[in-house]
């Protein structure tokens, strides 16, 4: 029974979803090399010489959809119809950013239309799980700061897809933590869904790691932070069940998964502040550029990025009883002093030196 229901909501689902998507993505690169479909991005912040295809994101969102239908049994809920509606929107309010470079103001609205849609079909955050000694929040707030926090992780994952295979790895292993709590907590429809997006991703990042044959673009980035933001609104409802297994889905599990895409967003906008810039305006301030800027490449910046998330997630995992707002200070102090110029320089130096050692490129 449990093998079945492994294969049906786990496995399956992210297996067709990969093929799908690893299928797709040929034909569609095939499209954008006729028709000049190529990466928009300025010269300055550009990582490859080539023209690279752009819109990846069809070949996922096709993958993602196909296969969360074909394996959801729980029937068309409204939830089910207004979580479509919005990736909709959201994948097309990319594909057309993408193409068109439309304004920030208009993918803002677009964002906060999607957020509205989940708010309407009923999931929101009404907990904030003991945070500020608040636990039960009322409708209004609830509304604000669903809405709040659905735009934010949205452009938060939209933000770190700067290199190869940095956005769809930390989606993929966000999604397989998130997919495997609402595997064991029974609630297949959110397990299906997780699922259904990391295998779509899974066959995306076989294209998209360095060297890349194709990108992403807004019209992938902007759903994954999205779908992550949808499903961890999901599981803040667990916690209000009071079992002792749903407590651990408390803050700081939260903050740990979700850290590196919140941590950066945090980390530019306060150097903009602070060079006056506009926050809304693309730089090469992020994580993943100072690493690649060290000489450790795409890959070494996703390993790095990926390996302090999983350690800060065990770090969680073994002291689950800290304080939230201690973990959070212990989590910021621990990227301060890790993920900087001086730190990660030390490591690509000892790396380079012993791949010059064994007569190998250093540059990946």
């Amino acid at each position: 029974m449990m093998l079945g229901l492994f294969l049906l909501k786990v496995f399956l689902p992210a297996l067709v979803a990969l093929l799908i998507t690893s299928a797709a993505l040929p034909c569609w690169m095939a499209v954008c090399r006729k028709w000049k479909i190529y990466d928009k991005a300025e010269e300055s912040r550009k990582h490859h010489a080539a023209n690279i295809p752009s819109i990846g994101g069809i070949a996922i969102f096709i993958g993602f959809v196909a296969s969360f239908f074909l394996f959801n049994d729980t029937g068309v809920s409204t939830f089910v119809k207004f979580f479509c509606v919005a990736c909709v929107l959201l994948f097309y309010t990319g594909f057309f950013d993408d193409l068109l470079n439309i304004s920030a103001l208009k993918k803002l609205l677009m964002q906060l239309a999607a957020a509205l849609l989940i708010v309407v079909s009923g999931l929101k955050i009404t907990t904030l799980m003991g945070l500020f000694g608040v636990y039960e929040i009322s409708t209004i707030p609830s509304f604000i700061i669903t809405t709040f926090f659905i735009v934010a992780l949205t452009n938060a994952y939209n933000l770190i897809d700067g290199i190869d295979g940095l956005a769809s790895s930390m989606g993929i292993l966000v999604l397989t933590i998130f997919g495997s709590i609402f595997f064991t907590f029974e609630l297949y429809l959110f397990a299906v869904l997780a699922f259904s997006f990391s295998g779509a991703l899974l066959g995306f990042l076989i294209y998209n790691v360095h060297p890349a044959r194709i990108f992403m673009g807004d019209s992938g980035s902007l759903l994954i932070g999205f779908v992550i933001s949808v499903l961890t609104i999901k599981l803040t409802t667990l916690y209000q069940t009071g079992t002792a297994s749903a407590m651990l889905i408390n803050p700081t599990f939260i903050t740990a998964v979700l850290f590196i895409p919140c941590y950066d967003m945090f980390r530019v906008f306060v150097i903009r502040a602070v060079l006056r810039k506009n926050p809304l305006e693309a730089d090469r301030n992020h994580l993943h550029h100072m690493i690649t800027r060290q000489g450790l490449g795409h890959n070494g910046a996703t390993i790095i990025l990926g390996t302090f998330n999983i350690v800060l997630i065990a770090i969680q995992q073994i002291w689950i009883s800290v304080n939230p707002y201690l973990f959070v200070l212990i989590a910021v102090l621990f990227a301060m002093s890790v993920l900087n110029s001086r730190v990660i320089g030390l490591i690509a130096h000892v790396r380079n030196k012993a791949l010059a050692a064994k007569g190998e490129h250093a540059n990946v």
